[in-house]
């Protein structure tokens, strides 16, 4: 019987760029379009042969002996392989006797549109968590709802994107390894660099705490509807944040502080279903990233954006950029109301199109 994986997208609803920072608050949500990875044992190869429905053309091949050094960083398939490597790693210093994996891992999306645009879900990160939930699965180690599951998942997929993309604060990651809203505050990476050239990798995986680390799932709210929409244009996470200007320390402290209190709002709102905390809290967090991008140099919200949030606020309804902008996705948060609903016909006479409705 064939391995099916399946992980959900994210789309992030507070705490972009902030949480960068080690300890700092985010509140991320996945989505209802998925990432699938199907393993099939083979015989007629070593190690194992990736393909994508993104790269139809194309094919990528991973002995189990190669190291995180020798990766092809302009290989497309990069995450997938750094992924398998982690997980087949940790296996093996779990097991010395384990048997090397030779087979086919095949990746089906619908975190792209029909023309295979990325839609700015967390495509790399989806991808990271499938390929490791195969391996774990082939190894003996299904993942499960259990906190201690989810959080070795997280782990090694946190580890294998980091040393693909060198940046980020893995929220997406978070979101990837379960279902619905999460309270997310980012590990320290610099002491997990550290760590990994004194420990094993499973030592670091069951055995450490990992400062700063927090993932908590968030209770629904009643007639609460969060509106996700993408403008059609892609755009690249690691390489808007490598654009960051630098910018005063003190500058940026008010810039984690700010962002803290905006997201524990919406935190505090979820937790006691106040509606009004939770869009005072977005739209204080939208400010606070319009003035972080105006320090670092960032184009956050492209004119498409600004026109679409300037729609929201004719309708008074708290809407946001989601991730780390410059195009992609933006956020609009209401109780279901004929309000929000022509709202939402607004954004799509100007291309904006809620993500439930894109093919």
């Amino acid at each position: 019987m064939n391995n099916h994986q399946t992980v959900p997208g994210k789309l992030y609803l507070a705490g972009e760029y902030a949480a960068l920072h080690p300890g700092s608050p985010a509140v991320i949500m996945s989505v209802n379009r998925y990432l699938t990875a199907t393993f099939q044992h083979t015989t007629y190869h070593q190690g194992l042969t990736f393909t994508s429905s993104q790269f139809p053309n194309q094919h990528s091949t991973l002995i189990s002996e190669q190291s995180f050094t020798s990766l092809n960083l302009y290989d497309p398939f990069i995450f997938a392989q750094s992924a398998a490597l982690c997980a087949l790693h940790y296996c093996y210093q779990h097991h010395a006797t384990a048997t090397p994996l030779h087979g086919d891992i095949s990746i089906t999306s619908t975190l792209n549109n029909a023309n295979g645009t990325k839609l700015g879900l967390g495509s790399s990160a989806a991808v990271t968590v499938a390929i490791i939930k195969v391996i774990l699965h082939e190894y003996g180690y299904p993942v499960d709802n259990s906190l201690p599951s989810r959080l070795r998942l997280f782990k090694l997929a946190a580890l294998a994107h980091y040393r693909v993309q060198q940046n980020g604060s893995c929220g997406d990651i978070a979101a990837c390894t379960g279902e619905g809203l999460i309270e997310y505050h980012t590990f320290d990476s610099e002491w997990l660099k550290d760590q990994l050239k004194h420990f094993s990798l499973s030592h670091i995986i069951d055995d450490l705490q990992w400062p700063g680390l927090s993932i908590r799932c968030l209770p629904p709210v009643e007639d609460l509807r969060i509106v996700p929409a993408w403008t059609g244009k892609p755009a690249s996470t690691s390489a808007l944040i490598r654009q960051c200007q630098p910018v005063d320390p003190l500058l940026m402290d008010d810039f984690y502080r700010h962002t803290a209190l905006c997201v524990a709002q919406i935190v505090d709102g979820f937790y006691k279903n106040n509606k009004e905390s939770i869009y005072t809290g977005i739209i204080s967090n939208r400010e606070n990233l319009e003035s972080f991008a105006q320090h670092t140099g960032i184009m956050l919200e492209t004119p498409l954006i600004q026109k679409a949030l300037h729609i929201s606020d004719d309708y008074q309804i708290a809407a946001k950029t989601s991730g780390a902008g410059g195009g992609d996705c933006i956020i609009a948060v209401n109780e279901s109301s004929d309000q929000l609903n022509q709202m939402i016909q607004a954004w799509k006479k100007i291309s904006v199109i809620p993500l439930n409705e894109i093919i």
